[in-house]
């Protein structure tokens, strides 16, 4: 996507953002299953009145789900570093871009 007011990532950013994207996938279509399986297994039946908090309470006990979440919560920081790293250094020439109103406009 190109557009005069899009930072453009140089080949190391591209690059990082690219390996992140890469490990969210592998993350969502690879573990992400896995912890499915695993709260279907620590799913006590229709019968219970508060089966998802209970589900939610064993799951936040496992540390295989425990792992996974904060593996997501990194990529997820890891792209949002990566993208700022790209914009912030070219913050001046973006702003530089920016067209600039008249005075009177206000």
């Amino acid at each position: 996507m190109s557009h005069p007011m899009l930072a453009s990532a140089n080949h190391d950013e591209t690059t990082e953002q690219l390996f992140v994207r890469d490990l969210q996938y592998w993350l969502y279509t690879e573990v992400e299953p896995h912890e499915r399986q695993i709260a279907e297994e620590l799913d006590p039946g229709l019968s219970h009145n508060a089966r998802a908090e209970e589900v939610f309470d064993k799951l936040h006990k496992e540390p295989a789900f425990l792992g996974w979440s904060n593996m997501r919560r990194t990529t997820q920081e890891l792209l949002w570093d990566s993208v700022w790293n790209c914009v912030d250094r070219q913050a001046g020439e973006l702003d530089a871009k920016l067209p600039r109103r008249p005075r009177s406009a206000r």
